[in-house]
């Protein structure tokens, strides 16, 4: 049965209970409110056939989008929010989409090219790539992790930077690594990386043996 029948024969039962929070909206209130969308659409130009697209988490307005895209004639694009911004604008760009729905929860995303330094701690890896080991690395890297295990005076297995890219001067120093220990993104052994850069010849008679 249609949702409009429902606020037609029983307006005030619950059409959506949310888990977690227990928000509740009625079958009256959700055609209200899904009138009210479609309406607008339509004021904003949408038509039969047009597309938005809806970023939005777990809530209860998704159902009136959904409903009021209906009415409206309109094609709704859902994006998941655990994509990329790079999947996200794929989607966006493939659907044809005039508007895209978001949650404040997006509000603070970055506009294109503008940096943000992140703050100073451990293990934080937030996007971009990760290079355990690498033989591309600047010099001005290089030498900032000698001169930090230099000042430090302990023996270290590896330093921790966010790196713009590993050719590229600009870092910010996280943390040193005292002790070998596996890198829980992947996880990988980084000290036997590192030895295995050094030495390849080693490396090399190792793989054969």
């Amino acid at each position: 049965m249609h949702p409009i029948q429902h606020a037609q024969s029983r307006p005030d039962h619950p059409a959506v209970i949310m888990a977690g929070s227990g928000e509740t909206m009625t079958f009256g209130e959700m055609d209200a409110e899904a009138n009210r969308f479609a309406q607008l659409l339509r004021a904003h130009g949408f038509g039969s056939g047009d597309a938005f697209a809806l970023l939005l988490e777990n809530r209860v307005e998704f159902f009136t989008i959904i409903w009021g895209s209906q009415r409206a004639g309109t094609m709704l694009v859902p994006v998941s929010t655990r994509l990329t911004a790079p999947e996200t604008a794929y989607i966006l760009q493939d659907s044809g989409a005039k508007l895209l729905i978001a949650s404040r929860r997006f509000d603070d995303v970055l506009a294109a090219d503008e940096i943000v330094e992140v703050r100073k701690t451990a293990n934080l890896h937030t996007g971009g790539t990760l290079h355990d080991v690498t033989a591309e690395l600047h010099p001005a890297i290089a030498a900032a992790s000698v001169e930090a295990a230099r000042v430090l005076d302990i023996p270290v297995v590896g330093l921790d930077f966010i790196v713009e890219h590993p050719a590229k001067d600009a870092f910010i120093f996280i943390e040193a690594n005292e002790r070998p220990g596996l890198a829980n993104h992947e996880p990988q052994p980084t000290a036997e990386r590192f030895i295995d850069l050094l030495f390849p010849q080693t490396a090399r008679r190792s793989e054969t043996a």
